[in-house]
């Protein structure tokens, strides 16, 4: 009877449905829940920026300048990102 209990106790703690696995389990749904809700978050800025392609040659150039580097002809393009007394 006490070995029956023993092996019971043993299966509810480390089985497939113990509490180890349980809580396991629980975290790793806390973590894949947060990885949806940064892919949505991602989706929703990817939905907004192809909503605003499509609507206008404003936004296709916008996207040719920061991700390209075009620029119109004429123009003179500063680059302020190093520090050119850094090389020295």
């Amino acid at each position: 009877m006490g070995g029956c209990a023993f092996v019971l106790l043993l299966l509810s703690v480390f089985g497939d449905q113990g509490v180890f696995k349980i809580r396991a389990l629980d975290r790793d749904r806390v973590v894949l829940e947060q990885k949806v809700r940064e892919i949505e978050s991602d989706n929703a800025t990817l939905r907004r920026q192809l909503r605003d392609m499509k609507e206008g040659r404003a936004s296709y150039e916008l996207a040719a300048r920061e991700k390209l580097g075009l620029v119109k002809p004429g123009e003179i393009v500063y680059d302020f990102r190093s520090d050119p007394l850094k090389s020295r």
